[in-house]
């Protein structure tokens, strides 16, 4: 089999081409959107780092759903949990 060559652009060509610093962020991927008049818009894509980590209390091995002995037990747990919220730490940095 072939082997590729190595791309003729340099890693300062793809970041400038492909990424941009946002604040204190560097590489932040975006794209252009030819829908905002005769100019491209940057489209900043999603940003993963920006996600909590919500970690999830594992259940007891033998708890039953149907059990009414274990009623008391998923109480307490389903007032524990939060529902979870989006947030949208990206809509705020706009440049």
């Amino acid at each position: 089999m072939g082997m590729r060559s190595p791309s003729p652009q340099g890693r300062r060509w793809v970041k400038c081409k492909y990424f941009e610093r946002v604040g204190t962020r560097d590489w932040w991927f975006f794209g252009e959107s030819p829908d905002e008049g005769p100019r491209f818009a940057h489209l900043r894509l999603f940003h993963a780092a920006s996600v909590r980590i919500v970690r999830q209390v594992t259940v007891k091995s033998e708890v039953n759903p149907y059990d009414p002995g274990w009623a008391s037990y998923l109480d307490q747990r389903s007032k524990r949990r939060s529902t979870p919220t989006v947030s949208a730490p990206w809509a705020s940095e706009k440049a």
